[in-house]
């Protein structure tokens, strides 16, 4: 990898870290200063929107095979609700509620090592990226699949920012 990232930075010269084109900035439309309280109840009506959509509401039970993101899906959206939570005063009691049903959820969701394992369901497609690594991890140890979840990744280290972002979250909220 050095002596290809050497050989390159030598054909590219004076370009190395340069973009390919320029950036395009587009100033706003509305120059106006924006109303912080139309702008906090907009925030706040969209997330009310998207409460039906969370991770643990369409999924309650966490079955793996009806997940189309594992368990980060849920890690970002605590993450967000709790940002939320801490940046706006008044709708606290609930978005604190969701964050600990959220928090519930994804612990229930938690293997008994500790690790927040990854789902197998019928949406992995082998020829993406992602599929293709846990096909491979599977066809070599078909043994890792545990009720329709992978919790161990034979030191792989696939695993790592799944498990990052849920403790984060967890952390979090």
């Amino acid at each position: 990898m050095r002596a290809a990232a050497a050989e390159a930075t030598i054909a590219l010269a004076p370009w190395v870290g340069n973009p390919e084109t320029t950036a395009h900035y587009f100033p706003p439309i509305n120059r106006e200063p924006f109303d912080v309280k139309r702008a906090r109840d907009r925030w706040l009506i969209n997330v009310q929107h998207g409460l039906r959509a969370l991770p643990w509401a369409k999924n309650p039970s966490g079955d793996p095979r009806k997940m189309t993101a594992g368990l980060r899906d849920a890690a970002f959206s605590i993450d967000a609700l709790v940002r939320t939570a801490m940046l706006f005063h008044g709708p606290e009691a609930l978005l604190i509620k969701h964050d600990g049903a959220a928090a519930d959820w994804l612990v229930k969701r938690q293997h008994a090592s500790g690790v927040f394992p990854f789902p197998v369901g019928p949406w992995l497609n082998p020829r993406e990226k992602v599929g293709v690594i846990v096909a491979g991890i599977i066809k070599k140890h078909p043994e890792i699949i545990v009720n329709g979840w992978i919790a161990d990744d034979r030191d792989d280290g696939g695993l790592q920012f799944d498990n990052g972002l849920c403790g984060r979250a967890l952390l979090s909220a």
